[in-house]
């Protein structure tokens, strides 16, 4: 009888690839933990990490998943939860007429350069979770956050496929599929850009749940959308152009309080025969 001297079958040696190779994708499969990064302090907010004692956060810091933020008041404090903040060309101070209600729609050239988030004075936030899986076209993301008091800025990439961005609430939760946006820890949500869905349980024990779209915020207590305010519209281009999104004023030329403003370029200064510039 014939002893064969390799004890591996093709068959076999076949199977044994077949295994290594879904091992290996199994493993580069796996959702990676990212942190949170510190780009802007403006006041004092402080960090708590998983059983750890409150520490003073400071710009370049990075905060891992399961961190507490908590903010001073009349602070703002941003964080890049990806991609990079960019250098942008600063708004406008006013683009609003005088009941402070019309605000034109802006144009948005290009794409966000990265997910940020900006936390108002006395604000409450957990980091419950963030993590990426894949890479490319096929990259899975998932951000969880815990937003247990007071209000957020949020401006993010396009939320794609099976990726998942949702903001809890002490009431409910908000979900963002790439927008730029504010939500208050009561339930309420402004939206300039993309679109928000959020569903919040109301006082009397009914729960409502509501799409909010572009150029719209949404009351809570009176389940009612209206247009967002023109308060509001300044206050998320500011935030935006913070956040890596170059964010231009429609009009050059606006109504104040009945008398008509030209708006002068901070780099351009006046245009040639005193027509405003966009």
């Amino acid at each position: 009888m014939k002893i064969t001297r390799n004890s591996f079958s093709p068959l076999a040696k076949l199977g044994l690839v077949i295994l290594a190779t879904v091992t290996a994708a199994s493993v580069m499969a796996q959702a990676v933990e990212k942190t949170v990064k510190v780009v802007r302090v403006s006041g004092g907010a402080r960090s708590q990490a998983l059983g750890g004692q409150w520490q003073e956060i400071k710009q370049g810091d990075e905060l891992k998943g399961g961190t507490v933020i908590q903010t001073a008041k009349d602070s703002t404090l941003d964080l890049l939860l990806s991609g990079s903040v960019k250098s942008t060309i600063a708004p406008p101070n006013a683009i609003v007429d005088g009941t402070g209600q019309a605000f034109p729609t802006p144009s948005f050239p290009g794409s966000p350069t990265a997910s940020v988030v900006r936390l108002y004075g006395d604000t409450v936030l957990s980091i419950d979770k963030l993590t990426c899986q894949g890479e490319g076209a096929d990259q899975v993301t998932e951000t969880m956050l815990d937003l247990r008091a007071g209000k957020l800025f949020g401006s993010t990439q396009k939320v794609k496929g099976a990726s998942k961005y949702e903001i809890k609430l002490p009431n409910g939760v908000a979900a963002v599929r790439g927008t730029i946006y504010t939500v208050g820890a009561d339930g309420s949500v402004a939206v300039m850009s993309g679109s928000v869905f959020v569903t919040v349980r109301r006082a009397d024990g009914t729960t409502v749940t509501q799409q909010v779209t572009s150029g719209n915020s949404f009351d809570p207590v009176t389940g009612v959308l209206t247009p967002i305010t023109g308060d509001d519209a300044l206050k998320m281009s500011s935030a935006s152009a913070d956040a890596g999104r170059t964010v231009y004023s429609t009009p050059g030329q606006f109504a104040l309080d009945s008398t008509t403003t030209i708006w002068v370029s901070p780099t351009a200064g006046l245009p040639a025969a005193g027509n405003p510039e966009n």
